[in-house]
């Protein structure tokens, strides 16, 4: 829902740029500090404390978004930024730290490759969902579009990858279609797809 209401535009980096910095920065002041008192006050170990301290460490875009209607449009989509951005970094490391083995190697390696992983199955399945459902005549536009986004998304947790970061980049690639296809690839593909063969 979110990503449905940015718009990219270049007057807009910025504003990316900055809303995920004050949400990465955020997370871990916030992270380390939960972490300091699960260990000093709980005994805990260092990676059983992370593993605590992330999921509060996180910005929850489904309470920030909501909350955020009122506002102005700019501060309202620094809010959706930062808020996406929190969350997709939040499972991004919580997962990299169940699945560490309980060492710094691990983790960075989970993390790695976990995040591009991600990155690259969410940009290939959400290019070729968005070309098909606007290729699609209207009667049978939703059938594949709802398909493919419950596969994209249960792909992602069967794979213990992001389906947060996969669902962000759909709605971003949905919402901003009309950009996407002058890319010049992307625009190739997009002129074999036609309604026709989309309703066969």
């Amino acid at each position: 829902e979110g990503a449905l209401d940015i718009e990219l535009r270049r007057e807009r980096i910025k504003l990316a740029v900055k809303a995920t910095t004050v949400a990465v920065a955020a997370f871990i002041l916030c992270a380390a500090a939960l972490v300091l008192i699960g260990v000093r006050a709980l005994h805990l170990g260092y990676v059983q404390a992370a593993i605590l301290a992330t999921p509060f460490a996180v910005i929850s875009s489904a309470v920030a978004i909501p909350g955020s209607h009122s506002l102005e449009r700019h501060a309202r989509e620094f809010v959706v930024y930062e808020s996406s951005v929190s969350d997709i970094f939040g499972v991004l490391i919580f997962i990299a730290l169940v699945n560490s083995g309980g060492t710094l190697g691990g983790f960075l390696t989970e993390l790695a490759g976990g995040g591009t992983l991600s990155l690259i199955l969410a940009i290939v399945c959400s290019v070729a969902l968005v070309l098909v459902s606007t290729r699609a005549d209207a009667h049978v536009r939703y059938i594949p579009l709802l398909a493919g986004l419950f596969a994209l998304y249960a792909s992602g947790e069967l794979l213990h990858l992001s389906p947060l970061l996969m669902v962000l980049l759909f709605g971003l690639m949905l919402n901003n279609k009309v950009a996407l296809e002058q890319l010049p690839g992307v625009r190739h593909v997009a002129d074999r797809i036609s309604p026709t063969t989309v309703g066969e």
